[in-house]
């Protein structure tokens, strides 16, 4: 597993070449881009667990190249959805978690649609 996520990283970096030599080439191109997260901050997710499978789930969707994989992890995902809103009346007064859910439902309906597949 640990080898899977250094390849991601990977190939994410060499993905983000042209951007880095952009950097490196224009001295006005802030080191950070706490300016750009301040302006968005009342808009930034809280969950950092939340946070982690999203962008998880956005590096397989931008890495992954097998249509296979895909189709299997998009079928997966939906059954975990499934399963989710198959107990909702456990988490429905908990506006929080049902946020929260419904947040994960449409990551995971725009970014590994079945019909897609």
């Amino acid at each position: 597993m640990y080898n899977f996520y250094n390849r991601l990283v990977l190939a994410y970096s060499i993905n983000q070449e042209k951007y880095l030599h952009k950097f490196l080439e224009d001295g006005n191109i802030p080191l950070d881009n706490n300016y750009a997260e301040q302006a968005i901050r009342p808009f930034t997710m809280s969950n950092a667990r939340i946070q982690q499978i999203v962008t998880l789930l956005y590096m397989h969707k931008e890495i992954v190249s097998s249509s296979g994989v895909h189709t299997e992890e998009a079928k997966g995902l939906h059954e975990v959805m499934d399963r989710a809103y198959k107990n909702k009346d456990y988490y429905k007064n908990n506006p929080m978690l049902k946020s929260t859910f419904d947040f994960l439902k449409m990551v995971v309906d725009s970014w590994f649609a079945l019909s897609k597949i």
